[in-house]
């Protein structure tokens, strides 16, 4: 497979790297508790997203807490997020990760993968994913509180740099 390099926007790097300083959900007032992967998740942006047409977002709800059956690619994950954080990892880098990890997730790995692709006649390097909470949480509650704020304070601004043609909405919650 040929991999086209592309280059994320600016704006869109600016935005993930301002979110991972957010906390608002997890404060003193809130019963909201963190996970194994404990910050804000940018999801992938394929490679050939911006060259295709026409562009496709699939919109999930949240991102993976992290179980202990994949401890390995869950400390690998956390690092490099940390890392993004603070400065010394690009989103790029952030993505590329998720991508070798992609085939495990779920329940039943490789189906995350094949059913997006599948349903969308689209290589995983053209689509992309965002959610509405950036944030995962360790009992995997996401009240509507919740969603609201991430939407608000980060999620429509991905949505408005993605500028996508089609949203697929992922899941009943996500509607």
């Amino acid at each position: 497979m040929i991999r086209v390099e592309m280059s994320l926007p600016e704006d869109l790097q600016r935005l993930y790297a301002s979110a991972m300083q957010c906390r608002t959900c997890f404060g003193p007032s809130s019963n909201l508790t963190r996970p194994i992967i404990d910050l804000p998740q940018p999801r992938l942006v394929g490679s050939r997203y911006f060259s295709t047409s026409p562009r496709l977002l699939v919109v999930m709800l949240n991102p993976g807490a992290g179980t202990d059956t994949h401890v390995r690619d869950n400390r690998r994950s956390v690092e490099l997020l940390r890392q993004f954080k603070d400065g010394q990892a690009t989103l790029q880098q952030v993505f590329e990760l998720q991508r070798s990890q992609m085939s495990a997730w779920g329940k039943t790995p490789g189906r995350f993968v094949t059913f997006y692709t599948r349903a969308t006649g689209k290589a995983l390097d053209q689509l992309a994913f965002a959610n509405l909470a950036l944030c995962a949480t360790g009992k995997n509650q996401y009240p509507s509180w919740m969603l609201r704020e991430c939407f608000k304070s980060h999620t429509r601004a991905i949505f408005s740099i993605l500028g996508p043609d089609f949203v697929l909405l992922s899941g009943s919650n996500t509607h």
